[in-house]
C-alpha cells in the first residue's frame, strides 16, 4: 500500500527534478509539458462545448493524470516483496553470523584459546546481545545488495516515468545501445543510492 499512495509523489518529484513532464500521458491530459503540469488549469475553448462533452473531457483529463501519475508502477509492484525480504535475510542472517563469531572470540580470550567447555547459547540471543558495529555491518551489506540489485530498476522506472515509455522500451533505452549492454545504465545512481 505504501507504493500505491506514495508512488504519485515520486512520480512528481522526478518530473520536477527532471525540469518538467515529458510523458506523454500527461501531455494528452494537460496540453502541456511545463514544470506546472499539476498546477495549471485546463484551457478553456470557445464557444463552450456541451456540458456532455464537457463531463467527457474531464473524466479523459482524470484518466491520463492517473495514467501518467502511475507510469512505471508495475516494476516497484512486482518487485518490493521480493526486494525486502531479500534485504531482511541478509541483514538477520549477518547478524547472526557475526554475532557467532564475536561470541567465540570472547570465549577464546576468556578460556586462553581452549574451546572445549564452550556453553550453547540461545539462538534468538543476538536480537539483544549484538554489538551496535555488528548491527551496522549488517545493515550496510543488506542494504549494499539491496542497492546493487534495484540501480537498474529505478533507473527504468524513471524513464517510464519521465517518457511514460511501455517496460520494454524503458528497459531497452535504459539497458541497451545500439543492440549492446551499456553498463552505465545498469549501475547510475548506484552509489548515491
Amino acid at each position: 500500500s505504501g507504493t500505491v499512495v506514495g508512488y504519485p509523489l515520486d512520480s512528481a518529484k522526478v518530473w520536477l527534478q527532471t525540469g518538467g513532464c515529458k510523458n506523454k500521458h500527461m501531455i494528452l491530459a494537460t496540453g502541456n509539458s511545463n514544470r506546472s503540469t499539476l498546477l495549471s488549469p485546463p484551457r478553456q475553448q470557445q464557444p463552450p462545448p456541451p456540458p456532455s462533452q464537457v463531463l467527457f473531457q474531464a473524466g479523459t483529463r482524470v484518466c491520463q493524470t492517473l495514467r501518467a501519475l502511475y507510469s512505471g508502477v508495475s516494476g516497484p509492484l512486482v518487485t518490493v516483496g521480493m526486494v525486502q525480504s531479500i534485504n531482511f535475510a541478509i541483514y538477520d542472517t549477518t547478524r547472526q553470523v557475526l554475532y557467532r563469531w564475536e561470541e567465540e572470540e570472547q570465549e577464546r580470550h576468556q578460556k586462553g584459546g581452549d574451546n572445549t567447555h564452550r556453553t550453547k547459547s540461545s539462538p534468538s540471543l543476538y536480537l539483544t546481545h549484538d554489538s551496535l558495529a555488528g548491527v551496522a555491518t549488517a545493515g550496510f551489506l543488506a542494504g549494499m545488495t539491496t542497492a546493487f540489485m534495484t540501480a537498474p530498476l529505478i533507473m527504468i522506472k524513471t524513464n517510464q516515468q519521465v517518457t511514460g515509455n511501455s517496460f520494454r522500451q524503458a528497459v531497452s533505452e535504459t539497458l541497451f545501445v545500439r543492440g549492446r549492454v551499456r553498463l552505465s545504465g545498469c549501475t547510475a545512481g548506484f552509489l548515491p543510492h
